[in-house]
């Protein structure tokens, strides 16, 4: 009979718990609950209607990062590509694939795998505000600047998504900086008068500086691995040559041309004056209406491809655009080693 009133005490006790449990354990449910419902994530922020293109492109970053250091950059390609546009080539990957897509040109992605500071420098939004470029600097530990990123994006249904971002690392901007030499001791007079008899005549242009996104670094999600999607970047940024900035489009142009293409010299002005001669066919570039790509020819064995683009004119004549390009190696970025246009016949 007593082992039979314990035993029912016993159960008694177990079911009394279970119906309310500890004062200290409802604590400390009610406090994880009252945690989850307190941290709302910046990526529903940036996914969120009327969010701001710094928020995504923050975002997008974080999730970059992150996914790379825990090894979990599939599940983060997933949230990346809800925050690209139609308009990115990355949209008709997958997550797996973009994620491969990430590791094989990690080379290039470093500072965005990498960072521990983000800093947005600018956030230009065009008259229209269908289109913004956001710029900012990517740093290490101890304050280290690793690099500079390039976003491009436009607005869709009130969101701002990723059309494209140029990754410039500070080890290859740092190699395009002119080296300073030791200062030469003062002339004596009669070189002073030799230097004047020698000297050409003064430039009517101005003198080209280096392009600091035209280094092998300067890379996009798509230009990796895509001629088609160099081409339709290019071509719409001269389309919109200056807009958010002026000559933005020409900035964004020699970004993808290679050392061997001429233009690789120029400055935006200088490529811009080219655009505006009317001696030359490439007025179109900047007064298309339409663009039809026609097809990409490969040759994989000397890694070049040739991307023709038919561009209809604003009085609806057709000019054929056809734009060669190459890569150093196989994980390199695709550059323009020639540009040409000419009437569609």
């Amino acid at each position: 009979m007593l082992r039979s009133l314990l035993a029912l005490a016993a159960c008694s006790a177990v079911v009394g718990w279970r119906a309310a449990p500890p004062r200290y354990a409802l604590h400390a449910y009610k406090a994880r609950r009252r945690r989850a419902r307190a941290l709302p994530t910046l990526y529903a922020a940036a996914k969120a209607a009327g969010g701001g293109a710094e928020v995504v492109v923050k975002e997008a970053a974080r999730l970059l990062r992150d996914g790379h250091r825990d090894d979990a950059l599939v599940r983060a390609s997933k949230q990346i590509l809800e925050l690209v546009s139609p308009q990115n080539n990355a949209a008709t990957l997958n997550a797996n694939a973009f994620a491969r897509s990430v590791e094989t040109h990690r080379a290039h992605y470093g500072p965005l795998l990498t960072w521990h500071a983000f800093d947005v420098t600018s956030c230009d939004t065009s008259k229209d505000g269908l289109r913004c470029v956001v710029r900012c600097v990517l740093a290490g530990d101890a304050a280290r600047q690793l690099g500079t990123a390039v976003w491009t994006l436009s607005r869709h249904d009130e969101r701002w998504l990723i059309d494209a971002v140029l990754v410039q690392p500070a080890s290859e901007a740092a190699a395009l900086e002119p080296v300073v030499a030791a200062k030469p001791p003062p002339p004596t007079m009669k070189e002073k008068l030799q230097a004047a008899v020698d000297a050409p005549p003064p430039e009517r242009e101005p003198v080209a500086k280096p392009n600091p996104l035209a280094g092998a670094g300067a890379t996009s999600f798509g230009a990796l691995t895509s001629p088609r999607w160099v081409a339709k970047t290019v071509l719409s940024a001269l389309r919109t040559i200056d807009d958010p900035a002026p000559n933005h489009g020409s900035t964004v142009a020699l970004t993808f041309v290679s050392q061997k293409n001429p233009a690789s010299k120029l400055t935006p002005e200088l490529f811009r004056k080219y655009i505006d001669d009317e001696t030359y066919p490439y007025g179109v570039l900047t007064r298309w209406v339409d663009m039809e790509p026609d097809q990409v020819t490969f040759d994989e064995e000397k890694r070049k491809a040739v991307s023709d683009v038919t561009l209809i004119d604003e009085d609806g004549s057709e000019r054929l655009v056809t734009i060669e390009l190459s890569k150093s190696d196989d994980v390199a970025p695709w550059r323009i080693d020639k540009f040409w246009c000419e009437e569609a016949y």
